[in-house]
């Protein structure tokens, strides 16, 4: 058996059509706890459509993984999109969102909340795991976010 046969092929795949997709990714830089994160919007040809990068203070890396989502949510509502496949590589925010896990965190007693009434909303979104690998531009967002001090751009 070869690399290949074991190995999934991971590469950016558009979203299907009439929906948009919504990858996010949180950081947590270890020897300060400064999280980041960033979401990158494309449509069915792979066209960016917009994208946040943001600074969210000190905290870890659940919360920085929920706060992306959360924003990229927002944002992708705001922007009037109905139809939304939101993908993220950290499982576990996956996880708790969709088995809806009880976590007695302070630092995301309010996220929690907000993106289950997003969720609950008058549209359609699927959330999804994905590889690293499988989208690096929304990886880059969240990197770029450290040479900003601002909280958030669009």
């Amino acid at each position: 058996m070869t690399n290949e046969d074991t190995l999934p092929n991971v590469h950016w795949c558009c979203p299907e059509a009439e929906r948009v997709k919504l990858d996010v990714d949180g950081s947590c830089r270890l020897q300060d706890h400064v999280i980041r994160g960033g979401d990158v919007l494309d449509n069915q040809d792979g066209i960016w459509l917009s994208g946040i990068t943001g600074h969210f203070g000190s905290f870890s890396s659940i919360q920085v993984e929920l706060l992306v989502v959360e924003h990229g949510l927002e944002l992708t509502w705001n922007l009037g999109h109905r139809h939304a496949t939101l993908e993220n590589y950290y499982l576990e925010s996956i996880h708790i969102i969709t088995e809806k896990v009880q976590i007695h965190l302070d630092l995301i007693v309010d996220v929690l909340p907000n993106i289950y009434g997003l969720l609950r909303g008058n549209w359609d979104v699927r959330l999804q795991h994905i590889y690293k690998e499988g989208n690096m531009m929304v990886n880059f967002m969240s990197k770029v976010s450290m040479r900003y001090h601002e909280d958030l751009k669009i």
